[in-house]
Formats: structure tokens, sequence, C-alpha cells
């Protein structure tokens, strides 16, 4: 068993520790040092480590250390890992292996000087499907590798960006999303496709304010005709990833081989299965699916797998124990970390980077944030080619996400006149699907709803979101996945289309003002709420109420209390009371306090007045009701009815210019009779409370304190 020491207890630490703690007899935790006193503290006693150490140098002198995990920023690695190395000490380093090569060939220098102890975590080659994907690739069952598609686009809050942390700052971290976020894939891509010969590429900062990059893509070659393509962002608006590498006998991906001849692609597997067999993915037949759920009910709990993370201190302590050396050493992290070099130089000259890179190169000390502010100028991007359509009285309406049921409805709404309610004047006319693989809710519904539109209401699917903006003359962004609004927002954005966007807007307060931001930049009108807010029984209590002259004094919100863990605890379905509870009581809040009493979370709020108001979300019941309690009197409102149809008519009515429907005939949502809803329109200030009431909302869950505002 090895005596494991952490340096640096922030999140990755974390994953150290659970991984640690699968393997007891591999791998102990023994200490943790971290200049935070506060955050190795709280570190410590989560994992019950008992020698606590305010500097690194502490912990490597420790005897009882005998592993040192390096878990700093990138910037700080050489420090640790060279003294760790000259004390004596096996030691695990976080990738990137440093910020720069420069650092990393002296870390080089060091692991020279102590042969076979030093391992760099590219936990990703212990993966399983990752083993059988690079063994499949290797005996030749997808003949001779051609070509690597690399994707990875992810989201970070913009509360967590740009704020003086040190991700996404060039002398810190290195780099932006290659070198700390696709660096994981471009490892696995060099074991596939060996040594690449020159890369080009391109990167920007456009979706958050961090010092280095948030998208780059880059194109590799490795000689013989062989290429790659790597694209990567965060708060793109893309939520998704994926390496797919092909050969000469078909392709592969980490979840499946695909040979050119089918009886190929099966003999592929069962020779993977019986050289790899912790690699065989579990039977989905009918009896075995069945199996393993009568084996559930009856309490048989399936084999914990173990992490990468495990797995690789277990090859790590079995290394050590047998005086071997250790696995994923510096010349193999070196090479991931050289391709993010070249492609960063290869952005900021604006010209091909032949590999490997010599130590002259302006690259190897890493990059500067005066020398990116510097780098080479853009040509501009050639104009979307999208045939203009005829004049029309007619509104045309681009959707941006499939992955809702608001996409399908909107299009029946509009496009059947039987439907009993049809908004007419409008039609949808392109549509973009979008998508969340990691979010259920999202990922498993966009390929029906989108053959749906296209199959049943005849809409044109285009390629990018930019495309629909351009064909349309409003947009929806209906993507159930608040975390990509910020960044599909600003890809249309500025190109004189109004925009509405469906609930929720956005999952924090940081993200919403990203939006307004972005709006108020390009001068582009947006709107947005949940469909609740115009439900016919709460807009005819808040009109009556008003028209009586009562004093609204307070109100009680139930909500169906879905969660979706990707939305946080309250984003998903919270919208919809809040949204409902702000229509009643109009804006200003004071402190929120949220807890959990049973069955159901409560959200407390004090108004900045005084008044008080309280959500409930119902975990186990879906209606949505509202009770209002004025100086006279109460009502009582269950929520609903044709809330699709409303919110429609509502967003056409407030993007159009001189209200909805302009020359067509009007119905009785328009605002030329008189549309009651009016009255509960939100401005940007109200939308602005709505979402602080959430934000706060998760913060107060989280801290099981009341949160002032």
């Amino acid at each position: 068993m090895i005596k494991v020491g952490i340096i640096g207890t922030g999140i990755i630490a974390r994953e150290h520790a659970a991984a640690i703690a699968m393997i007891p007899q591999d791998a102990v935790l023994v200490a943790a040092a971290d200049v935070s006193a506060e955050r190795l503290d709280d570190f410590s006693n989560t994992f019950k480590v008992g020698r606590r150490y305010d500097t690194a140098a502490e912990l490597i002198a420790d005897p009882q250390v005998q592993l040192v995990a390096v878990a700093t920023p990138p910037s700080l690695h050489e420090e640790a890992v060279v003294a760790a190395l000259d004390a004596g000490k096996y030691v695990l380093c976080e990738k990137p292996l440093a910020q720069s090569l420069e650092s990393a060939a002296r870390i080089a220098a060091a692991e020279a000087r102590h042969p076979g102890k030093l391992s760099v975590s590219y936990q990703l080659r212990y993966a399983p499907r990752y083993q059988r994907m690079l063994w499949l690739i290797k005996n030749g069952w997808i003949g001779e590798v051609q070509s690597t598609t690399v994707e990875r686009h992810g989201y970070i809050p913009h509360s967590l960006v740009g704020k003086g942390g040190w991700w996404g700052a060039w002398n810190v971290a290195g780099g932006g999303v290659l070198m700390t976020q696709m660096i994981h894939e471009l490892d696995i891509m060099l074991l596939a496709m060996g040594e690449p010969r020159s890369v080009t590429a391109d990167m920007d900062t456009r979706y958050t304010q961090i010092e280095s990059e948030d998208w780059i893509q880059a194109n590799v070659d490795f000689g013989n005709g062989r290429t790659a393509y790597c694209a990567a962002s965060v708060n793109s608006g893309q939520m998704r990833g994926g390496l797919t590498i092909k050969g000469t006998l078909g392709s592969i991906t980490p979840a499946a081989i695909a040979c050119n001849e089918p009886e190929r692609t099966a003999k592929a597997n069962a020779a993977a299965d019986a050289a790899l067999p912790h690699t065989k993915q579990a039977s989905m037949a009918f009896m075995m699916r069945a199996l393993r759920k009568v084996g559930r009910k009856l309490g048989m709990k399936d084999k914990a797998e173990l992490v990468p993370h495990a797995l690789l201190y277990a090859d790590i302590a079995r290394a050590a124990a047998k005086g071997t050396p250790l696995p994923v050493p510096s010349s193999e992290a070196f090479k991931s970390l050289q391709l993010c070099a070249g492609a960063y130089e290869s952005a900021m000259s604006g010209a091909k980077v032949d590999l490997p890179l010599s130590a002259q190169s302006p690259a190897f000390t890493g990059v500067t944030k005066e020398r990116y502010a510097a780098r080479a100028p853009k040509a501009a991007a050639a104009p979307l080619n999208i045939a203009p359509l005829p004049p029309s009285k007619v509104i045309r309406i681009g959707l941006i996400g499939c992955d809702t049921t608001h996409a399908p409805t909107f299009a029946e709404l509009l496009h059947n006149p039987f439907n009993g309610d049809h908004v007419p004047g409008a039609r949808v006319v392109a549509a973009y699907p979008g998508g969340s693989p990691d979010m259920a809710a999202s990922g498993g519904r966009v390929a029906g709803f989108t053959a749906e539109l296209r199959d049943k209401y005849g809409v044109p699917i285009l390629a990018s979101p930019e495309e629909v903006a351009d064909a349309s003359d409003i947009v929806f962004i209906l993507s159930c996945d608040g975390r990509t609004h910020p960044g599909l927002f600003r890809s249309v954005a500025g190109r004189g289309k109004p925009v509405f966007i469906d609930k929720p807007i956005a999952l924090s307060v940081a993200d919403l003002d990203q939006i307004y931001e972005i709006a108020r930049q390009t001068n582009t009108k947006i709107f947005a709420s949940s469909a609740f807010r115009y439900s016919d029984g709460l807009v005819n209590a808040i009109n009556t109420i008003r028209a009586r002259g009562e004093k609204i004094t307070g109100c009680r919100v139930k909500y169906w209390g879905q969660i979706q863990p990707t939305q946080g605890r309250f984003f998903w379905y919270g919208i919809h009371g809040a949204d409902m509870l702000l229509a009643v009581m109009g804006k200003g809040i004071k402190t929120v306090q949220a807890t959990t009493v049973g069955d159901r979370d409560v959200i407390e709020v004090e108004h900045s007045d005084g008044r008080r108001s309280t959500m409930y979300g119902a975990h186990n019941d879906g209606t949505f009701q509202v009770s209002i309690d004025t100086d006279k009197g109460g009502y009582d409102i269950d929520a609903g009815g044709a809330i699709a149809a409303r919110i429609l008519a509502t967003a056409l009515d407030l993007l159009t210019p001189g209200g909805y429907p302009r020359l067509w005939r009007a119905t009785d949502a328009a605002s030329v009779s008189g549309r009651s809803g009016r009255s509960v329109d939100p401005d940007a200030a109200e939308t602005h409370d709505v979402i602080a009431l959430l934000d706060a909302a998760e913060r107060s869950y989280s801290s099981k304190q009341k949160v002032a505002l």
C-alpha cells in the first residue's frame, strides 16, 4: 500500500481523494497541503485527512508520504514536482504537465535524475472504453488509421470565469479550452495517430471573460494523408463532444466500432471481449436486462466499477511496489502539451507550424497575455449564402433548439388553422437541432422533435444558429438546457432579429448579465418568460385585483418540483414558480431562504417592501397553483390552460413592430384587441429578479442559510 499526500485541495483533488478511497488495498491518503487554511480544512475534514500542511515543502518533507500528488494550478507544478522528486518521493502530477514547454522540460530533466518515479495524470488511458478503442485500433480492426475528429464543447458558469481565478490565465493555466479541457482527448488521439508533423489553428475569446482562448479549432497533419480536426469551446451554446477515428476498414468511437463489413464488426467485438474482458459492455438483450432488474429488486448491488483515477493510482502503487517505472512518464505528457503549444503558435501567427517545436520557438516559453492580444488579425468571415425569402405578410420564425416540446407545439399552433388555439400570421421557416448529450431531457429528445418539425411541418433543418437567424424575422431560442443560452444568443445577436429565449433564460445572475450585455452591445431586442405567467387564471386574477383597487399582501405558489441536475435544483421547473410569484408580487427582493420539508422544496421570499411570499416545489405532484392574499380577500388559482399559445402570441406581440398581428386578422391574443396578458409582461428588471430569486435559492439551499440580495 502506498501512502499519498496531496498538494492543492481544489476541485480536482477531491476526485483524487475519492479515487484513493476506492482502492484501500493499494493506496491511502495520509496528508494534504494548501495555502488556503479554509480550503485545506474543508478537504481534510471531508476525506478524514489527519496530517495537514500550509506549504508543499512541509508535506514533501513528511516521511510518511511516499507518493506526492500535485493538484495545483499548472504554473505551480514545476516547483512541487522537482522538489518532491529530489526528495526521493514518487510523484503523480496533474495535467497539463506544466503551463509551458520550457517548464515541462525542466520537470523532465528532474525526472531524468530520478528515472521511473514520475507519472502524469492522463487517467482516460485507464477508462475501459478508451482501452478497448485503442486495442482495436492497435490490432488493425479498422485498418490503417486515416483521420480523427475530436470535439469538446462545454459550459462553465460565467460567475466562475474572468473573476480573478486561475483558470484561463495564460501565465497560470498555460491556456484555455485546449490546454486545460481537451488535452485528455488529444492524448488519446496521439496514441492512436502517432507523431504529428504540423498544425494549423485559429482561436479566439468569444464567450467568456477569460484571458485565454474559449474557442479553438485546429487541423493537424500526421503525414501520408493522415489528418485530424480538433474543435473545443466553452459557453458557445454547444454541449457536445466526441472522438471518432476513421480507418481504411471502418471507424471507431469510445462507444463502438463500425467496420465496413458487418461480419468484421462482430469479430472485432468478440476479439476485444476475449482480450479485454473488463471492457465488455453489458448485454442489452431483453432477458439480460430483465435479470439485472430482478436482481436490483432483490437488493443485489452491481459491482462498483473503479473510476479511471482509481485505476491509475492502483497501477502506480503496483509499479512502486515492484520497483518498476511509473506509468505515463513526462515524455508521454510532453507530446500533447507540445501539440497545444503548436496550435497556439499557429493561431497567433496565422501560419502553419511544423512539429516538433524547437526550444527557439516563440511558443516554447508559453503564451503571454500581451502576445495573445496582439495575435494575427483574422480574415473577415464569408457571408452566409442564404437566398432571401420573398416579401410576405407572414412573420418568419426560426427555432434554435429542437429538444423541447415547444418546438413541435409552436409549429402546430402556427401551421394548423384547424387547431383551436391557432395563432395566425406567422410560420416556422427554419430550425437548428442543438441538444445536450449530457442531459437526457435534451439529447434524448432532439432527434424525434427535429424529425417531426421536418417531416410533419416541412421545416428546413439548417446547420447553424446563424443560418436560422438569417432566414428568419424573429428567432426563438428554445433549447431546454439553460447552460446553452448565452452562447446561442451570442451566435444570433447583432443580426437585426429580435429574440425570444425560452425558460430558463439563464442559470445564474452572471449568465443573465452576460446575455443582457450582449443584447446591449448588439442592440438586440429580447424577451423571456415562463409560459405559466400567462395562464388564464393568473392573468384574470391579477386584472381583477387591479380593477378593484385591491392591494396584494402576500402570495403562495405551488409548482411541480421536477429537478434536472444539469440545471441546478430550482431553475428547471422552479422558473415557473418564480415567474408566477413575481407576476403577482412585482419587482424587489430582499432575502431568500430555501429548504426541503418532506417531499417538497420550500422557498421563502421577503420582498423589498416587507411583504412575504412562498414557493412550494412538490416533487410528486404535477399541479401548478397560486394563492393571492389582498387587503380585501383572497384568490385561489389553478394555473395552466393554453399557455403555449399564450406565450407564443405574447412573444410575437412584444417582438414585432407595432404589435402582433400587424397586417392580418386579429385574434383575442392580439394587442390590437387589448391582450389581457399585457398586464403581466415582465421587463428586463423583473426577469432579472426572477433569476436572482432562483440564484439566491440555490445558494441558500447549499449553505443552509438565508441569502440577502
